[in-house]
């Protein structure tokens, strides 16, 4: 059965027509979750290593040594002086001499 040429257009034009509107509520859909903010993982630093670096332009004004600066945070054992890293191998080696749950505490966790 031969369609009228102009129900052929129509046809197709209402294809489409739903295409593009299939389309666009799809990408505004996507769109939509990717505006989404992820829910923040606030951490609980009585667990872990709680450290900050201290630039070296910044601590040549003052009397601290620059680099990464160590706080006592829970259950790690902290030592007399404050603790500053200035190299990976050091900062390795002092996770390394803390207990389990300190070492494998991880921020995507959220404990």
């Amino acid at each position: 059965m031969r369609l009228h040429p102009r129900v052929r257009v129509f046809i197709r034009r209402n294809a489409i027509l739903v295409l593009v509107t299939w389309l666009t509520l799809t990408c505004s859909a996507i769109h939509s979750r990717a505006q989404e903010q992820p829910t923040p993982v606030v951490p609980n630093r009585a667990k872990g290593i709680s450290m900050h670096m201290l630039p070296k332009r910044v601590a040549d004004l003052g009397p601290m040594q620059w680099g990464l600066v160590v706080s006592h945070a829970g259950d790690w054992k902290p030592q007399q002086k404050e603790i500053v890293f200035q190299n990976t191998q050091d900062f390795v080696q002092f996770v390394r001499a803390q207990n389990r749950e300190v070492q494998e505490w991880r921020l995507d966790r959220g404990d």
